[in-house]
């Protein structure tokens, strides 16, 4: 029992309900990497990933109005019903797309893709509001980073079972195995909930009709709701903004390290000491073949090097670079995933009980913000493989340790309605704006300028957000203590 609450960082009196809140975060982060991938094979067997910034943007409209339901059944019953039925209704989808996926329908791939990038957000986050409205802001310091390690956990377990069932004779039973997962997380988080004195509606108080913009204007009107929400907003953007300059590094930097080998195992080149140029050119054909490329610059390249290639020497070349290039980039991209598990449950486990009890909940927001400006500025001065490697995974580890457990921590001296309502409100639809926003920067700067001055603008675009972003939670949270002896 001892052991239990130095790690947990919970009293007796708080341990099982404790211990219950981690489980149901665990299961459902098991539950939802069953289906992710699931999910981004589907859509790609159906429809080429040109197709993806629309869809990502049609979600954020559809998560918006799917919250927008949950919000009129929440003003009308308490959240422990609201919460059992929207966890029965996912658990039942699952099963339905058991049966219907396997028809290989577009219409349907569809509703699943939707489906499956709406649904996990506003289940954690209505999970989170249970475990808001459980706990009080003094026990959140405490607990709330050994709670939130269910997460990392979750997600690591939840990507190893997904491997072992997809390669195993039941990998058809993966949806139902998803299902079953979730179901334990509803059984956690109504077992931490039970006894509990979560929000219900007043019963004088007649239920509110559907107010399509209430909550972002209560968004707007309240300082420090406002603030969480930019927190969301701004990490998403910035996030998304750092993985599509550090996936150009991992692209480059991993392609080169991979043909350089199979080039050099070739006899015929055995006499040329500068490969650089024949290098480039297969690099630059990876992704869509040239028949142009082939008649400009292989000649060239041919006369250059003392060789004599053809187009079908390059093509069988290619194909033996683009499947070890495949396993390479499989195996770095595992080994960093894996990396970010195991920092941010070092950081959870060690760290974030002292961070938020003796540093501050002020500091603890300030780390990220703070963390993405030094990355973006270091893209520009350094970009070895190794190095990105590092940052993405100090990026990850803190994202999903310490800022995701802080956040939590924000929304517990907040009202009935921001836990109940405008909480799932932030955690999906304005975050997936915040993904949007960062795409069609993208594409704007692209059509604009020329790539050399993109890749000096777009970082800065994430280096003023991640600013912004840094200065109002540093600012704001000087709300939370306020707020928390209020409480």
């Amino acid at each position: 029992m001892k052991i239990l609450t130095k790690i947990t960082g919970a009293n007796e009196d708080e341990l099982q309900k404790v211990l219950y809140s981690f489980f149901s975060v665990f299961f459902l982060l098991i539950s939802y990497y069953m289906i992710k991938p699931l999910r981004d094979s589907e859509f790609l067997k159906e429809f080429p990933s040109d197709l993806l910034p629309l869809f990502f943007t049609i979600i954020a409209f559809v998560s918006l109005f799917v919250t927008k339901v949950f919000n009129y059944f929440y003003d009308r019953y308490d959240l422990y019903r609201c919460v059992f039925a929207t966890f029965i209704i996912m658990m039942l989808a699952k099963v339905f797309f058991y049966f219907t996926l396997p028809y290989e329908s577009k219409i349907i791939v569809i509703i699943f893709y939707f489906w499956a990038a709406i649904y996990f957000l506003l289940c954690l986050a209505i999970t989170w509001s249970s475990i808001n409205f459980i706990f009080t802001p003094e026990q959140s310091k405490r607990v709330f980073g050994f709670i939130a390690l269910g997460a990392i956990s979750g997600s690591f377990f939840g990507s190893l079972f997904t491997k072992l069932i997809s390669q195993s004779q039941f990998h058809q039973y993966l949806l139902l195995s998803s299902a079953l997962f979730m179901g334990g997380s509803l059984a956690c988080i109504l077992q931490a909930s039970k006894g509990e004195k979560l929000w219900t509606p007043e019963e004088n108080t007649p239920a509110p009709g559907i107010d399509v913009f209430g909550e972002l204007i209560y968004i707007m009107k309240h300082k420090y709701v406002r603030s969480i929400a930019i927190m969301v907003f701004s990490l998403a953007m910035c996030n998304t903004i750092t993985n599509f300059q550090v996936k150009k590094v991992i692209e480059h930097e991993l392609s080169l390290r991979t043909i350089l080998p199979i080039l050099k195992s070739q006899s015929d080149l055995s006499h040329v000491k500068d490969l650089q140029a024949l290098t480039l050119f297969l690099v630059s054909l990876k992704n869509e073949k040239d028949e142009q490329l082939f008649l400009q610059k292989l000649p060239k390249i041919n006369k250059a090097l003392g060789i004599s290639w053809n187009q079908a020497r390059c093509e069988k070349i290619l194909k033996e670079f683009k499947e070890q290039f495949g396993k390479n980039i499989t195996d770095f991209l595992s080994f960093t995933y894996g990396a970010i598990s195991l920092v941010g449950t070092i950081l959870l486990l060690f760290f974030s009980k002292f961070i938020f009890t003796k540093l501050g909940v002020q500091f603890a927001a300030s780390l990220l913000p703070l963390l993405f400006i030094f990355i973006l500025v270091s893209l520009f001065f350094f970009g070895s493989l190794e190095f990105v490697q590092i940052l993405m995974i100090l990026a990850g580890a803190f994202n999903y340790s310490l800022n995701n457990a802080t956040k939590e921590i924000l929304y517990t001296p907040t009202s009935s309605t921001v836990k109940g309502k405008v909480k799932p409100i932030i955690e999906g639809p304005i975050m997936r704006i915040g993904d949007v926003s960062a795409s069609i920067i993208t594409m704007i700067l692209l059509a604009i300028f020329d790539e050399k001055t993109y890749l000096i603008l777009y970082p800065s675009v994430g280096i003023l957000m991640s600013a912004f972003w840094f200065f109002t939670v540093y600012n704001s949270t000087k709300e939370y203590e306020q707020l928390s002896q209020e409480d």
